[in-house]
């Protein structure tokens, strides 16, 4: 606790130059109000005294306020050092314009020794330095300051009208520097295809007229795979096909060429190859090759055998189960029936009830017992007749339906 209370009156204390020499007239509302760090503190002690507040609320709230401190410091450190770059960098335009080159040189050496200079500023500042040199100095003394401003800046070069002799160091380190860049990307390039794997087994059984299916996952720990594409072709054709698989939900590459492409009567060979792109399109990673690319065999096999078109599993499923509703209600038709029958004959006294020989039948309830259970009979043959036909349609779509829920994809 000691230590974050010194911290905070360490941004709070107060000076005599912070109200000038007749600061004893002033309240201490006005002190306050002209001070606002020492506001804070007072603001914190009160706080800290508070007993509502927790011990953990009070190191929150100081370690905070030194945070902000720091923050508001550090903004304006920076403020200052672009002010004052931009001060020294007009200066020195100035003397480059007027032809004083040599008074160049130490202000942008005092800009770049200022630490925390913008990227506009410094690189503004090698630039100045550069030409500088080159001109009134040694030009591999410009070397330094040209290669500074191109590792920042590998892309920036200077206009076709510069003075040939300021051109001919920047041309010499500009080559260098593109040459080194070069090669460092190709190590990171190389780097980057050593980390990647394309994994997954490729497709077995393959049947003409049925979709060729891909699925593929890739070891990708940088993320730099944007496509991965399958090339294909019929052995013996000269170009290649091209498949952008799609990512699913799972993180797998995954696609199909159309049964129509795979059709065939006496049965054919495919060549295909795997190429993960990114980085601009760029091939990181490659299965096969043009020159020996993977193969697969396809047994003979049209696309007539899956006429018609699949019929989607919720088409089946909603028919499934109206024909269970259909079996169940004619069950139950089929119980009522029975137990309509059994009252029929118990109320006129016959089989299977012959002790109620004797008993007085009314007419009219017997009549309307013997339509009730005609009724229902009738209901039950209707519920067979149904069940019948609905086990027929179940069957005929189980034989097109697509349990798979796949669909063909076309090929690109």
């Amino acid at each position: 606790m000691g230590r974050r209370l010194a911290a905070m009156t360490r941004f709070s204390t107060l000076r005599e130059s912070d109200y000038g020499s007749h600061h004893f007239p002033l309240s201490s509302t006005q002190m306050l109000l002209r001070t606002p760090s020492l506001f804070s503190t007072l603001a914190c002690f009160a706080f800290l005294a508070s007993p509502a507040a927790t011990a953990q609320e009070q190191g929150d709230t100081a370690e905070q306020l030194v945070a902000d401190k720091d923050e508001e410091e550090e903004k304006e450190k920076e403020k200052a050092v672009a002010a004052a770059a931009t001060k020294q960098l007009a200066a020195a335009e100035q003397l480059f314009a007027n032809l004083d080159f040599d008074r160049v040189i130490p202000l942008t050496k005092e800009v770049l020794a200022l630490g925390g200079v913008p990227r506009k500023q410094k690189l503004q500042a090698y630039l100045l330095q550069g030409m500088a040199l080159a001109i009134v100095g040694d030009p591999i003394e410009a070397e330094t300051p040209f290669r500074l401003l191109l590792r920042e800046d590998i892309e920036f070069d200077l206009p076709k009208d510069t003075p040939p002799k300021i051109l001919q160091a920047w041309r010499k380190v500009q080559a260098e520097e593109r040459e080194i860049f070069a090669e460092q990307e190709r190590l990171k390039l190389e780097r980057i295809m050593g980390t990647l794997a394309i994994r997954g087994e490729d497709p077995l059984g393959a049947v003409g007229g049925r979709p060729l299916r891909f699925n593929y996952i890739i070891k990708d720990e940088t993320g730099v795979v944007d496509v991965l594409r399958v090339r294909y072709r019929k052995m013996g054709e000269q170009d290649f096909s091209s498949l952008a698989l799609k990512r699913d939900a799972n993180g797998s590459w995954v696609g199909a060429v159309p049964g129509a492409w795979t059709a065939n009567e006496d049965g054919l060979v495919v060549e295909f190859m795997l190429e993960a792109e990114g980085l601009g399109e760029r091939v990181l990673k490659r299965k096969g090759a043009p020159e020996k690319p993977l193969q697969l065999s396809v047994t003979p096999g049209s696309t007539e055998l899956a006429s018609p078109p699949p019929i989607p599993l919720w088409v089946f499923m909603m028919t499934a189960t109206a024909g269970g509703g259909v079996v169940l209600t004619t069950a139950t038709l089929a119980g009522f029936a029975i137990y309509a029958q059994l009252d029929y004959y118990a109320t006129v006294g016959r089989f299977p009830f012959p002790e109620n020989t004797a008993a007085t039948v009314d007419g009219g309830l017997l009549k309307r017992k013997a339509f009730l259970g005609q009724s229902l009979l009738t209901s039950f043959y209707v519920g067979l007749g149904l069940t019948a036909v609905s086990l027929v349609t179940i069957g005929g779509l189980a034989l097109f339906t697509n349990f798979s829920g796949e669909e063909e994809e076309p090929a690109y």
